[in-house]
């Protein structure tokens, strides 16, 4: 018996210690973080396509154990790599640090005008491509819904492509008082070209409303754009409201555009989702909502451009007096 407890007590105090050793490795071990995530994504993807598909079966079976093995430990390691991450320092401060690195990235995230008129930029381009798109379809297919929307991405591009001038111009500019001049003139051409965007949102929604036009996507892709959408507008609508005033005109007039262009989105996505989730009994409802939401958009256009013109004009008589 004393020899049984002799043995216990020799393997509690080995196994004792060897678990404070195995603790203490364990605390101070650091999974490399870029190898984890990489491995963990590429065995994870393969686990998924082994699960789901058929293409793997002739492989042995042992092949499957083992890149599921292989998923498990190295998503584990990842997991960890990042929450270690998460305790030394904040993502922002990461974030930080490895964009800092490059002049341009260090720009780009620390200079909010500079990045407003990178993503108006690439944005221009996309509207571009957008419009010589529909104005082509349009062309082809005869289909006056498609041009007159085509029109309105074009006065979209030129309305982006003015204030990107005003902006590259502005650059060049050393005198503070000129400077600002140049801004809200930007600010007041920003108002202006609203005015003439409301002009062609007209016609997009009498084309709306009198021949049913609209576009007709499936679920999933009308559930994608939709989301895109929402998240464009409310960011929109939260910078009108609430930072404004922390940023100079230039990028105010930019970010109005922007919105007029998330407006009528919701108005094309408004006829995809009816096309897609709407009967074929509801054309009367349809075509209220239609109206009323044309008619908000284009009157909220309208006043938006008649207060930017206004403030514009109101700041110039200051600066000029």
């Amino acid at each position: 018996m004393r020899s049984v407890k002799k043995v216990i007590s020799f393997w509690y105090k080995k196994g004792g210690t060897m678990g404070k050793k195995f603790l203490k490795w364990l605390k101070a071990f650091r999974p490399p973080f870029v190898l984890s995530v990489i491995c963990a994504a590429i065995f994870s993807g393969l686990s998924l396509c082994f699960a789901s598909t058929n293409w793997f079966v002739s492989l042995p079976v042992v092949v499957s154990y083992a890149v599921y093995a292989c998923a498990a430990v190295f998503l584990g390691l990842a997991i960890w790599a990042v929450v270690l991450l998460l305790m030394t320092t904040s993502p922002r401060q990461q974030f930080l640090e490895v964009t800092g690195k490059n002049r341009f990235t260090a720009k780009f995230t620390r200079n909010y005008t500079f990045r407003t008129m990178i993503i108006s930029l690439a944005s221009l381009m996309f509207n571009i491509i957008l419009s010589a798109s529909k104005m082509f379809a349009g062309w082809f297919y005869s289909s006056t819904w498609l041009i007159v929307l085509a029109g309105y991405y074009l006065i979209l591009c030129v309305s982006k492509t003015l204030l990107l001038r005003y902006g590259r111009k502005l650059t060049l500019l050393t005198d503070k008082k000129e400077a600002l001049v140049h801004e809200w003139k930007a600010f007041r051409l920003s108002g202006i070209m609203l005015l003439v965007l409301t002009v062609f949102l007209q016609g997009v929604v009498i084309m709306i409303v009198r021949d049913g036009s609209g576009f007709s996507y499936n679920e999933i892709m009308v559930i994608t754009i939709a989301a895109y959408d929402f998240y464009c507008l409310g960011n929109a609508i939260y910078f009108l409201i609430a930072k404004r005033k922390n940023h100079t005109p230039i990028v105010n007039s930019l970010k109005r555009i922007s919105l007029a262009g998330s407006l009528v989105s919701i108005l094309s996505l408004q006829t995809a989702m009816f096309s897609s989730f709407g009967g074929a009994d509801d054309n009367t409802f349809k075509t209220l909502l239609n109206i009323c939401t044309g008619t908000f958009v284009c009157a909220f256009l309208i006043v938006l451009g008649i207060l930017s013109i206004r403030k514009a004009n109101v700041e110039l008589r200051k600066i000029a007096h």
